[in-house]
């Protein structure tokens, strides 16, 4: 059967694209992780734990002395050169600030491409940062972070992100970011290399 367009058809069909492209475009960036932990704790702060040129590992926490706890355990892996269009950002992430907040300050969209979830039972060092009686099954979600500004997309880290059940359930976190797209082979391989750091840090005690 022959569908017959009218004349009109295609102003119709450019005003439904237009409306899609600013559809598309005005689309809120979720709140960032520390947003979150503000939002649902009351305050939030970071430490950073460790740092190299291609590593960093943070804790992400809520509260102050004796009632701090860790809400989220997060590792970082930097690609071997930052591009330089984020090198100031990068050098006051370096120096201790929160790497969302520090983006998106200097203008940058934050967005997260999912790379990998998976539940991750909380080892000492994570009960004692996280508060936790026992060894709880904690959701870990590890995504590239990529910085946007208009057209241009930089993809800035690897980050691989535990958080305290009282925060984020693995459940929780796949409704917020969504599914994770099939993997190239290389894709898997960053995955899995930087799953082994993280059950190296997580293992690590201070």
């Amino acid at each position: 059967m022959t569908r017959r367009l009218s004349r009109n058809a295609p102003a119709v069909a450019n005003v439904i694209l237009v409306w899609l492209l600013c559809a598309c475009a005005a689309t809120p960036a979720l709140p960032l992780n520390s947003e979150r932990i503000a939002a649902a704790f009351g305050s939030y702060g970071i430490e950073v734990l460790k740092r190299s040129e291609q590593l960093r590992v943070s804790d992400l926490y809520s509260g102050a002395d004796e009632t701090r706890t860790t809400r989220t355990f997060a590792v970082v892996q930097y690609p071997d050169v930052i591009d330089a269009r984020l090198s100031a950002a990068h050098a006051e992430i370096l120096d201790g600030g929160s790497i969302g907040a520090v983006l998106a300050d200097a203008g940058w969209r934050i967005n997260k491409r999912n790379r990998f979830y998976s539940k991750v039972i909380a080892t000492p060092r994570l009960q004692q940062l996280m508060r936790l009686e026992q060894a709880s099954s904690l959701a870990m979600h590890m995504y590239v972070l990529e910085a946007q500004s208009g057209e241009t997309r930089i993809d800035y880290a690897v980050i691989a992100e535990l958080h305290h059940p009282e925060y984020l359930s693995l459940e929780q976190a796949r409704e917020i970011y969504g599914a994770v797209p099939r993997l190239t082979r290389s894709q898997q391989a960053r995955v899995n290399a930087v799953a082994a750091l993280v059950a190296a840090e997580i293992a690590e005690q201070d």
